[in-house]
């Protein structure tokens, strides 16, 4: 299932598209209309997230072990990437 959505987005990404655009416009005006199980479990989970990070404290800048920082570098892609997909799907 989530191969399928991977796939999808994937291949409506065209060349010369910014590597950090995940989505177009069009791209989000299609998933949201469509009416597919698969895209209705991503969204769903994105917007799970979304509410448990909207009620979590923000995260701070720290170095839990004293050498990485990675933690909570991948903390905040996380929210980052649930948060923006749950505003640009639900506007």
């Amino acid at each position: 299932m989530k191969n399928r959505v991977i796939n999808d987005v994937l291949s409506h990404t065209g060349k010369g598209v910014h590597p950090r655009i995940l989505l177009t416009g069009a791209d989000f005006e299609r998933i949201r209309s469509t009416k597919d199980p698969v895209y209705d479990v991503a969204i769903d989970n994105t917007l799970y997230y979304a509410d448990k990070y909207m009620k979590e404290p923000v995260l701070e800048y720290r170095i839990p072990d004293g050498i990485r920082l990675l933690d909570v570098s991948r903390g905040v892609l996380a929210r980052t990437l649930n948060l923006g997909m749950a505003y640009k799907l639900t506007g």
